[in-house]
């Protein structure tokens, strides 16, 4: 069974659709596309990012 991705994941994902970007790009990224309504805390990405390159 594939688990659903959360909504952390999606939100990363997206930021990095265009292309690569670090980690405070990724966060800001996130912040504009939302509109602020979104706001990744950096612990939050960084396990993020480490659970989808264990995959």
């Amino acid at each position: 069974m594939i688990n659903p991705l959360s909504e952390p994941t999606y939100l990363i994902m997206l930021a990095l659709y265009q292309g690569p970007l670090h980690g405070y790009g990724i966060i800001k990224a996130i912040e504009n596309v939302s509109r602020g309504i979104y706001v990744i805390a950096p612990g939050t990405l960084y396990g993020v990012i480490k659970n989808m390159a264990l995959r």
